[in-house]
């Protein structure tokens, strides 16, 4: 009976005890192998009983409590990898559309017939454009770090360097709002072992509100200086200041009430990262805020060889290129960059698997661009094949799968590099001037 019990999941966890008049081990250790919890011998006390029974049913709980938090972590991990999948084709889905719009407009501001006026309209439409992008990248970032899935790549950076590109970059926002931008450095060989993408994520951020949430007319102020064994960059704004319950809440996610942008709380996560923190300080209303970056000090003297320089000129004469690409659009601009800003005229297109093979049987290329989502298969299908049948040749992935799962997995399949789109001619140049380095 107690078998039966035990074998029907809505019933495997009620407690079965054997009462019974059978004596000796054997009858014991019978009923506890088909699955009772308990064995007592007639005759025995009502006492015994009843705490046998209470023990039975708490451990029965403890039981049935526990398998409910398996399914639930089960089912978690279930929708976070749907999630995961959701995100992945989110981004994919609205980083394809942008892709040759920045590329064209990047293009047209290159080209001498385009009038000064309209360049200026168009470099408005390049940092709208941008604007949605860095919202895409926040929401993948936001996962990952809730997720402890953020990868940091490491090296030695000159955090003056860092500050300054974020200053200049951002200078054309300052003096629209007649601001001025007041950076005081007293060194500008502070160096640190940190991850030059995310920290400059985290100065774009700090400076931008700076500018953003400031009066106009005002000045912001911007200080790079180390004490010890600590570097530090503070940001101070002229913005109406912030009150106590306020400053507790500016690093929590999606905390907007504040007039703050989510991206703070990205900007302490990244600190965090690195060993250091982030920190904001506030008079009160009207006095403005001052937030504080800190992080390790490594020594200004470097034994490490440095990086190699990427800054070769590019010999399009090379290289025989084949593109492959399925979106129409993206095609054709990729196609017209590819030929007329980069000078490769020696280049072949396919917009799936099956005719990219096809034209690599045809066409000694030595350079592969390709998408990854393809209508028959993915680059991966394709590279897979290639390195198995053609001479050696390099790679580039052009795709709007920008996780760090989809690059982990171009380097395993072959690729050499990873742009995540929508890229621009200066990315592409770069990549290919590496390419060329490394062979």
């Amino acid at each position: 009976m107690h078998c039966r019990l035990k074998a029907d999941p809505r019933t495997e966890n009620i407690p079965v005890l054997i009462l019974t008049a059978r004596t000796g081990e054997d009858s014991m250790n019978q009923g506890l192998n088909l699955g009772a919890d308990d064995f007592m011998m007639k005759p025995f006390s009502v006492a015994e009983l009843r705490t046998r029974v209470a023990s039975k049913l708490k451990i029965s709980e403890i039981r049935k409590e526990s398998n409910r938090r398996e399914i639930l972590r089960v089912q978690a991990e279930r929708d976070n990898q749907t999630k995961d999948l959701f995100l992945a084709s989110l981004s994919h889905e609205l980083r394809t559309p942008i892709a040759p719009v920045l590329l064209l407009i990047e293009d047209m501001i290159m080209d001498d017939v385009t009038p000064v006026m309209h360049k200026e309209k168009l470099r408005m439409m390049t940092n709208n454009v941008q604007i949605e992008i860095q919202l895409i990248d926040d929401l993948l970032d936001i996962t990952k770090m809730n997720r402890n899935r953020t990868m940091i790549q490491m090296q030695r950076v000159n955090m003056y360097e860092l500050v300054n590109h974020s200053i200049f970059n951002l200078a054309k926002n300052s003096a629209e709002r007649k601001q001025m931008i007041k950076f005081e450095c007293e060194n500008k060989e502070i160096f640190t072992i940190a991850d030059p993408v995310r920290i400059q994520q985290v100065f774009w951020n700090l400076i931008g509100n700076a500018i953003k949430f400031s009066s106009e007319g005002s000045a912001i102020i911007v200080k790079l200086y180390s004490i010890e064994a600590s570097i530090f960059v503070s940001v101070r704004d002229m913005c109406d200041g912030l009150s106590r319950s306020n400053i507790d809440k500016m690093f929590l996610p999606f905390e907007q009430g504040i007039g703050r942008s989510h991206r703070l709380g990205l900007c302490k996560s990244f600190a965090v990262m690195h060993g250091g923190d982030l920190m904001v300080k506030s008079e009160g209303a009207g006095q403005g805020c001052t937030f504080t970056l800190r992080l390790p000090l490594t020594d200004t003297e470097s034994t490490s060889p440095k990086a190699p320089s990427t800054t070769k000129q590019l010999d399009p004469s090379v290289w025989r290129v084949l593109l492959v690409e399925d979106d129409k659009m993206t095609m054709m601009v990729m196609e017209r960059i590819l030929r007329q800003r980069l000078g490769f005229s020696n280049l072949r297109t396919a917009d799936s698997v099956k005719q990219a093979l096809k034209v690599a049987q045809e066409f000694d290329f030595n350079l592969l661009i390709s998408d990854i989502g393809l209508p028959d298969g993915t680059g991966h299908d394709i590279i897979q094949d290639l390195k198995r049948t053609k001479q050696p040749f390099q790679a580039i992935a052009v795709t709007a799968y920008g996780m760090e799962e989809d690059i982990q997995k171009c380097k395993k399949s072959g690729f050499d590099v990873h742009l995540t789109k929508p890229t621009n001619i200066t990315q592409l140049r770069e990549a290919v001037c590496g390419l060329a380095l490394k062979s």
